[in-house]
C-alpha cells in the first residue's frame, strides 16, 4: 500500500536573537482592525496600543508599540478574554465568575466597576452601540447578557456543551457561540433569544469519505463583514490506536520500511500518514458566508492549517488554532496554533488552490492533490508559519501589522507578516520545506508566578513541535484542553476510551489510565510522548516536570448547589454502593475492578462535573445518565431503591465534588 506525506511548501528564514527595541513612531495613527470578537489580546485606541490579558499574575497589560511603553493592571484571578468600545475595557475573571469594567482614560487605577456573572466566565463581546456585554460560561452551559447602564444580567441564554467563545455580528442580531462539545457551534437570535446549531462542513479522510470526522471548536471566533471565522480541529476518533502500557513496550515496535515507528497508521496528525494524506487530526480556519443581518447561509470552506518548517528535521506546524485574526478585507486570516508556538499567515478566499500542496509517495507523485483534498471535503490555503511564543492564544492586526500575545512568557511579540508576505510570493511551490519566518521584536509585559518547573512542565505539556514530544503538530493540551478533557471517545485496539480529565492534583490517584494501572504521571507522560506522539521521549527532570504541571493545574469551578440536597446526596452515594471504590479524599480506592469484562481502574471523581462524557467508553453523556444506568443490574452500585428526588440529590453531590 503507498504511503502519503503531506508537505507545505515554504520559503527559508533564520530566527534571530531575541529583541527589545520599540518599534519606530508611527508617522500617522493606527488604522484598527476590530473584528467583534473577544480574544486574549484586541487594540482599540487611536494610538493603536495593545492590551492582553496574563492569567498567571492576574493582570492586563497595555502597550504601546510606538513608544515601547508597558502599563500593567491588576484586575483580579485568571482574567481569560477582552472586549473594548469606546473608553470601556471589559475583562472575564474565570478565577472569580466575575466582569470586570475599566476606564482606559483611568487604566491605571484599575476596575471601576465588577459583577458576578457565573462559573467559569471566558469569551466575552459588546454590541456595535456598547448598551450590552455577552458572556460565556463555559461551566454553567449558558451565555449572559449584560446591560451596560446598570451592569446587571438581564437574559440568560441556555448552550449546552460549554460555550467558551463569542463573537457578534456588526447588525447586532446573531450572537455566535462556539462549544467545547458536541455539536460545536451555536448561533443566538439576540431577538428572540433561541439558540440553534450552525452546521460545520462535513469533512472527511480521503480514504473514508463517507465516515465524517468530529469537528471541535479550538479557540476565539471572528467576525469579519460578511464571514464568520471558526478555528476547527477535525478528528478522526474511529481508526483504532495501538494500546501501550509500558515504556518497555514502546521497543517491541516493528519499524516500517522507511525506518519510522508508525504506531497506529499514522499516529496523531503524523508526517507519516498510511493511505491518507488527511491525518488523524486536522487543523482549519472554517469561513462561513453570512448574510447581512449574519445569518449563515452556508456551511463554508474548511482551510486545512498545516506547514512542515525545517529540510534537516521536519517539525509539523499544524498545531490547534487558539485564535483567528481576519484582514479588514478579508483576503486573509491570521490562525494562532498554541502548541507550534507559531501564527500561520493564510490566504483564506475563494480562488485558494491546492497548488502548493505536495504528495509525496514511494515511487513519487501519485495522485492529485486537487483530487484527494476534494473528496475529504478541504481546501488548501496559500500559508506561511511566523514565529509567535510559547503558549501564544490571540493576535491583533493594527496597520498592516500584527501582535500577538505569547501568554506562557508574557510578552507581547510583533510577527513577521512582510516575511510572511514575501514567503508566499517568492516561494516556489515545488519547494517542499522552509523555514518559520522570524519575529520583528517582543515586549515582556508581564512576570508570571508560577515556579520554573511548572512553567517548563506547561510548556513541555503543550509542545507540538520538538522530536521530543514527537513534533508532529499534536501535544499533551491537544486532547487534554487546559489539562481537563476535550469530551472525545477514542477508538483504542481494545476498544472505546473516553478522554479522561488531568484536572486537580492527579499524582494522588496514581496508579493512571483506564486498564494498565500506569503507576505514575511520569510513566504516562513518557508512554504519551514516546507511543502517542511519537517522539523521542522526555528526561526525568523533564517527566517531574510534566507532573508537576498536570498536578497545578485547578479542577473545574461548577454553580454553587444546594447545600441540603449535597448533604442527603452523600448518604445516597454510600447507600448505593458507590463509595465502596470511590473512597478516600480524591474518591478512588486506586485498583482495578472486573465491570463489563474489562479490568478498569477507578477514576477519581473530583471535579467530575466538568469532564463529561463519562465511563471509560463514554457511553454515559451526563452525570445524570449514569446514575440512571445504576437503576439496572450489573452495574456499579445500584440507585434502584432511590425516586426522582433522591437522584436529583446524588447528582448534585456528584457536582460538589
Amino acid at each position: 500500500m503507498p504511503r502519503f506525506v503531506v508537505f507545505f511548501a515554504l520559503a527559508a528564514c533564520i530566527e534571530p536573537h531575541d529583541r527589545i527595541d520599540p518599534v519606530p513612531p508611527a508617522q500617522q495613527p493606527a488604522e484598527r482592525v476590530v473584528p467583534g470578537q473577544s480574544s486574549a489580546t484586541v487594540a482599540a485606541d487611536a494610538q493603536g496600543r495593545v492590551y492582553n490579558v496574563n492569567p498567571d499574575p492576574g493582570t492586563i497589560t497595555r502597550t504601546d508599540p510606538m513608544t515601547g511603553e508597558v502599563l500593567e493592571v491588576a484586575v483580579g484571578v485568571e482574567p481569560s478574554r477582552l472586549a473594548i468600545r469606546g473608553d470601556d475595557l471589559y475583562v472575564t475573571l474565570r478565577g472569580e465568575r466575575a466582569l470586570v469594567r475599566l476606564d482606559l482614560e483611568r487604566l491605571a487605577s484599575g476596575p471601576q466597576e465588577w459583577v458576578e456573572v457565573g462559573a467559569e466566565p471566558m469569551g466575552v463581546v459588546v454590541s456595535d452601540d456598547g448598551s450590552a456585554i455577552y458572556v460565556a460560561l463555559s461551566m454553567e452551559d449558558t451565555v449572559v447578557e449584560i446591560l451596560r447602564d446598570r451592569m446587571a444580567i438581564e437574559r440568560v441564554f441556555e448552550n449546552p456543551g460549554e460555550p467558551r467563545s463569542l463573537a457578534l455580528h456588526p447588525a447586532g442580531r446573531f450572537l455566535y457561540v462556539g462549544l467545547k462539545r458536541g455539536t460545536g457551534l451555536n448561533v443566538v437570535d439576540l431577538r428572540t433569544g433561541m439558540a440553534t446549531t450552525l452546521v460545520l462542513p462535513r469533512v472527511s479522510r480521503a480514504s473514508t469519505p463517507d465516515r465524517p470526522l468530529h469537528t471541535r471548536v479550538t479557540g476565539d471566533l471572528a467576525v469579519n463583514g460578511s464571514t464568520l471565522y471558526v478555528p476547527a480541529l477535525h478528528v478522526d476518533t474511529q481508526t483504532p490506536i495501538r494500546v501501550v502500557s509500558s515504556v518497555e513496550e514502546i521497543g517491541s515496535f516493528e519499524p516500517e520500511a522507511n525506518g519510522e515507528i508508525v504506531i497506529d497508521g499514522g499516529a496523531y496528525g503524523g508526517i507519516v500518514s498510511s493511505l491518507d494524506p488527511i491525518d488523524r487530526v486536522t487543523p482549519s480556519v472554517v469561513a462561513m458566508p453570512l448574510g447581512v443581518d449574519g445569518m449563515a447561509l452556508e456551511a463554508g470552506r474548511a482551510f486545512i492549517a498545516s506547514a512542515i518548517v525545517g529540510e534537516d528535521a521536519p517539525q509539523l506546524v499544524s498545531s490547534y488554532i487558539s485564535s483567528v485574526t481576519p484582514s479588514a478585507d478579508g483576503t486573509y486570516v491570521i490562525a494562532t496554533m498554541q502548541a507550534s508556538e507559531a501564527a500561520l499567515w493564510m490566504s483564506v478566499t475563494p480562488e485558494s488552490t491546492g497548488s502548493r500542496l505536495v504528495v509525496v509517495t514511494p515511487d513519487g507523485l501519485d495522485a492529485s492533490p486537487t483530487e484527494i483534498l476534494g473528496l475529504a471535503g478541504f481546501h488548501i490555503p496559500q500559508a506561511a508559519a511566523m514565529a509567535a511564543g510559547s503558549g501564544v492564544d490571540g493576535a491583533v492586526l493594527v496597520n498592516g501589522r500584527a501582535f500577538a500575545n505569547a501568554a506562557f512568557t508574557g510578552r507581547i511579540v510583533e510577527l513577521g507578516v512582510d516575511g510572511a508576505r514575501a514567503t508566499l510570493e517568492d516561494a516556489d511551490p515545488a519547494e517542499l520545506t522552509g523555514s518559520i519566518v522570524p519575529r520583528e521584536r517582543f515586549w515582556t509585559v508581564s512576570e508570571s508566578p508560577l515556579s520554573p518547573e511548572v512553567q517548563q512542565g506547561r510548556e513541555l505539556f503543550h509542545m507540538a513541535r520538538d522530536p521530543m514530544m514527537g513534533g508532529t503538530g499534536v501535544s499533551c493540551s491537544t486532547c487534554h484542553f487546559d489539562g481537563r478533557n476535550d469530551g472525545l471517545t477514542w477508538t483504542f485496539e481494545s476498544g472505546p476510551r473516553q478522554t479522561p480529565s488531568l484536572a486537580g492534583v492527579v499524582s494522588e490517584t496514581a496508579p493512571v489510565t483506564w486498564t494498565e494501572q500506569v503507576p505514575s504521571i511520569q510513566d504516562e507522560a513518557q508512554i504519551t510522548a514516546m507511543a502517542r506522539l511519537g517522539g523521542r521521549g522526555l528526561n526525568a527532570q523533564q517527566l517531574d516536570a510534566v507532573a508537576a504541571f498536570i498536578d497545578w493545574t485547578r479542577i473545574p469551578d461548577t454553580p454553587d448547589p444546594d447545600a441540603a440536597a449535597v448533604a442527603r446526596g452523600a448518604v445516597h452515594f454510600v447507600q448505593s454502593g458507590c463509595a465502596t471504590c470511590h473512597s478516600g479524599p480524591r474518591h478512588t480506592d486506586g485498583q482495578l475492578h472486573e465491570i463489563a469484562g474489562l479490568a478498569l481502574d477507578t477514576p477519581t471523581l473530583t471535579g467530575i462535573a466538568g469532564s463529561a462524557p463519562y465511563l471509560h467508553d463514554g457511553s454515559a453523556p451526563s452525570l445524570r445518565a449514569v446514575i440512571e444506568r445504576a437503576r439496572t443490574p450489573e452495574f456499579m452500585g445500584s440507585t434502584a431503591h432511590l425516586d426522582e428526588a433522591g437522584m436529583d440529590d446524588l447528582e448534585a453531590y456528584l457536582r460538589s465534588l
